[in-house]
């Protein structure tokens, strides 16, 4: 069986199997399809990967951060203490970058 016959096969098996029950000859060929279909296409692990060369690097190490937390989220006493507020020490030094869209990107390694 091709893969165009295979596509045709599969289609139409499967809609018939949404209005009916298959015979076993048809599940048979659909699997058959199935299987022809699932070797013919491409695994994702083999695509190229794509870096974004448009992210600008901003700061070469990033020591420290303070951050206060605005979005509804799970909170202790601990937390209403010091306000919502919390202090990041990076030991890993990481680079912080800009990208396109505003965002800001913190990468270690």
């Amino acid at each position: 069986m091709t893969v165009p016959k295979a596509r045709v096969v599969f289609a139409t098996h499967m809609q018939a199997a949404r209005k009916r029950k298959l015979t076993a000859y048809e599940t048979n060929q659909l699997n058959i399809a199935r299987q022809i279909l699932r070797q013919s296409r491409k695994p994702a692990a083999n695509a190229p990967r794509q870096r974004n060369p448009k992210a600008v690097l901003i700061y070469g190490s990033v020591q420290t951060i303070y951050a206060k937390k605005t979005q509804p989220h799970i909170c202790d006493d601990e937390c209403k203490k010091h306000n919502h507020q919390y202090f990041h020490d990076f030991s890993s030094k990481p680079k912080m970058y800009g990208l396109p869209n505003g965002d800001l990107l913190i990468k270690h390694r």
